[in-house]
């Protein structure tokens, strides 16, 4: 038995010594009380035997009385009639000087009228009974002839508890002998004197014995069990003090065992892991969760040293400072290092060391507690990633937007004066050259604007296998004949929300990441898969929302990235080609167009082992939209009022006079306030030009004042953060315009014309 059950097992002795001699007190108290119980009703058949006895004593007195003399005369009554078996009597009947006529009554007779006035005022049963009855009325019962047999066979006395009418009493009977008067009656039946011929039996109800002796009967049981408590409570008290004197000398083996409990605790069930180290270095204690973070059992780790089982030739050098720091003093190392899993994986731990120290305060080995961090880690640098990622978007967005009111600038005025300059060749050559360089860099812009999510978009209900399919074509002719191009599409794919030119752009710019890894050919491959995430994925992967996906995956077989690579690839202008060869931006942009369409991207790629790029879509339940058809209308102005909001001076002189050139009459305002204050001036304003970010009041306030006052008002917002400022305001409602920037002379005119139009 161990150390830790030994006083339970003690305590536990005790209460069954304890239990036992409760038991025994029990029985002996029981006993007493049966013992009692049985005397006490033995007491009640002897008082109720002397009753009996005494009753048939007195019947046989009165039966020898009437025999010595010869019989008693009685007056005939109904109840006394004469008796028939005396008719051999002469003088059975005799009369009195009265006439009153009387009648022999023999001892039997009289016997028998005694009885039943016995029964009927005491509630005896008296029966004189014989073997050999001449009256049939004194044939025995069973019980009496049983009693009469043992009488012949020398029994003085025959007495028994027997139940009648469901009572109990006690039968009696006794005896008696013919006498010489008897045999008048009975010497025909062959009877001598002095032989048994019958006997007298008496029933005695105990009912009433018992009554009259309830009350004994009750302090009886009261005094026991007043008498089997009192025993009772000395024992316990007894015990009690016992165990008592058990519990305190046992203590202080109490609080060792505890103390030992506690820390099996610790060792066995801690979530962390729990190793102790020796002075080599070796394991000595392994507890199952180190087993789960490590893959080595307790029975394969003890006894290894760490550097044969955990710890990478890389992560040696860590491991012998934190050793080096508890050696120095430090009571407690933390460290985070490479581990080696069973298998050789590699995992990322974080470590808690403390030294043991021994009697001379000298350290005799290590106590760690290590938990596996490599998913924290993980998510901790995919966090950082996308922090990274929308701390470059909010900057690359904001640049884009200073860009492009400087570009609208550039374009408009230069589109201008390149009409003006018709006659000119050169001149005009050379406006073009500015013009390309400006469209140029408004392109750089809108794929900053891309990638930083506020570009505008037109999403439509669109089936990814017929846009795959449509772009199959385009892909075989910039990727070349040197790589072999294959499409899997699944079948039943589910349609999806998205802006087709966009998708394009997805699939174009990872198209054309493809066939740079893959110089000198390869393999390119465009699949579409039908895919369904739950709640284990997304604990993986928190920042994917549950449900149903249209996955477009491109795979190449080229040269692959490095972990650093991977890191960085969406990042805006990093690139690992040649200076003419991109401009850092492809990917960036699918970023962008990913997120913004409430997707997510995950790349896979090892150096040599080629890339692959999986994009997932949510899916939606609705039938793609049919492909719609548009057709420019021609070029023209008109003659109505338009009102202008702009606080950049160059794009409202700009903006102003094209307007003017086409026809239309121009009102100027150079914020939201102002623009309120000139619309309520004039009430023929048909159309207001409202940038959607000006001082004081923005495009969204002043136009919904002016809206509120002329609900038929039409309007065009424009922004150099294309249409997202404006979708973080305000749902764009049905039969508004948006115009974003750069724009030139002609896309403004159409704009403007198409507004009023509408």
């Amino acid at each position: 038995m161990s150390e830790s059950r030994e006083p339970a097992a003690r305590h536990a002795r005790v209460k069954t010594y304890i239990i036992v001699v409760s038991l025994i007190w029990t029985a002996l108290a029981g006993s007493s009380f049966l013992y009692n119980l049985r005397q006490h009703r033995k007491g009640i058949r002897e008082m109720a035997r002397s009753e009996a006895r005494s009753s048939i004593n007195k019947d046989l007195a009165y039966h020898r009385w009437a025999s010595g003399h010869g019989g008693v005369y009685v007056t005939v009554t109904g109840k006394t009639p004469p008796n028939p078996y005396l008719s051999n009597i002469r003088e059975r009947d005799i009369g009195t000087p009265s006439r009153r006529p009387l009648t022999l009554i023999n001892p039997e007779y009289m016997t028998r009228q005694v009885h039943e006035l016995s029964l009927a005022q005491y509630g005896f049963r008296g029966h004189i009974t014989s073997l050999k009855p001449i009256r049939p009325g004194n044939a025995p019962d069973p019980w009496e002839a049983e009693a009469l047999r043992a009488f012949e066979q020398g029994k003085t006395e025959v007495s028994s508890v027997e139940t009648i009418e469901r009572e109990p009493y006690l039968r009696l009977m006794l005896p008696f002998a013919a006498e010489s008067h008897c045999l008048m009656c009975h010497a025909a039946q062959g009877y001598k004197e002095g032989d048994i011929r019958g006997g007298i039996s008496v029933s005695v109800p105990l009912a009433p014995f018992q009554a009259a002796s309830g009350g004994h009967m009750r302090s009886e049981i009261a005094g026991h069990c007043l008498l089997w408590l009192l025993g009772l409570a000395g024992i316990g008290a007894g015990g009690s003090r016992i165990l008592k004197q058990i519990r305190e000398r046992d203590r202080s083996e109490e609080a060792l065992r505890e103390a030992h409990q506690r820390l099996a605790f610790h060792i066995q069930r801690l979530p962390m892991g729990y190793v102790v180290w020796g002075d080599d270095f070796r394991v000595r204690e392994w507890n199952p969760t180190a087993e789960k973070i490590f893959g080595w059992t307790a029975a394969e780790a003890v006894g290894k040293h760490s550097y044969d089982l955990i710890v990478p030739p890389k992560a040696q050098s860590p491991v012998d400072r934190a050793w080096a720091k508890l050696l120095d003093g430090e009571e407690m190392v933390q460290s985070v290092t490479a581990n080696l899993r069973k298998g050789g994986k590699e995992i990322t731990c974080e470590w808690f060391h403390v030294p043991l120290r021994g009697a001379d305060g000298s350290v005799i080995g290590i106590l760690s507690t290590v938990h596996d961090i490599t998913e924290k880690a993980r998510l901790e640098k995919q966090l950082q990633t996308a922090q990274r990622m929308e701390t470059v978007g909010t900057l690359a967005g904001g640049i884009a937007h200073d860009f492009n009111n400087a570009l609208t600038g550039i374009l408009g005025f230069s589109q201008l004066l390149r009409l003006r300059m018709a006659g000119d060749p050169k001149a005009a050559g050379d406006l073009d050259e500015v013009m390309r360089c400006a469209e140029r860099a408004a392109t750089l812009t809108r794929q900053l604007l891309t990638f930083a999510r506020r570009q505008v978009i037109e999403p439509v209900n669109l089936d990814l296998n017929a846009a795959v399919n449509d772009l199959m074509k385009l892909i075989g002719k910039v990727t070349g004949e040197s790589i072999e191009k294959r499409a899997i599409l699944a079948k039943g794919l589910p349609t999806v929300r998205a802006d087709r030119a966009q998708l394009e752009q997805v699939l174009m710019n990872l198209v054309l990441n493809a066939r740079d890894a893959m110089p000198g050919g390869g393999v390119l491959s465009v699949e579409t898969e039908d895919v369904t995430f739950d709640e284990s994925y997304i604990d993986r992967y928190p920042y994917v929302k549950a449900g149903r996906y249209a996955a477009l995956v491109v795979s190449d077989t080229g040269i692959g990235m490095d972990e650093k690579t991977r890191e960085r690839v969406f990042e805006p202008f990093f690139t690992t080609k040649a200076p003419d060869k991109g401009t850092g931006l492809g990917l960036a942009m699918v970023y962008g167009i990913v997120k913004q369409h409430d997707g997510f991207i995950h790349l896979y790629s090892e150096p040599g082992m080629g890339t692959t790029f999986k994009v997932y879509f949510p899916a939606v339940q609705a039938a793609p939209d049919a492909a719609a058809e548009r057709r420019e209308a021609p070029l023209r102005g008109g003659n109505e009022t338009v009102l202008l909001a702009e606080d950049e001076e160059t794009i409202r002189t700009l903006a102003e006079r094209i307007l003017k050139e086409y026809g239309y009459t121009v009102l100027t305002a150079r914020n939201g306030e102002e623009a309120i204050e000139v619309f309520r001036r004039n009430k023929g304003i048909s159309l207001a030009v409202l940038d959607v970010v000006m001082p004081r009041i923005g495009g969204k306030e002043a136009y919904e004042a002016m809206r509120a006052e002329n609900p038929e008002l039409k309007v065009i917002f424009t922004s150099g953060y294309s249409a997202d400022a404006v979708h973080e305001s305000f749902v764009i409602e049905p039969g508004l315009q948006f115009l974003p920037k750069p724009y030139t002379p002609t896309i403004l005119a159409r704009k403007v014309r198409e507004a009023l139009d509408a």
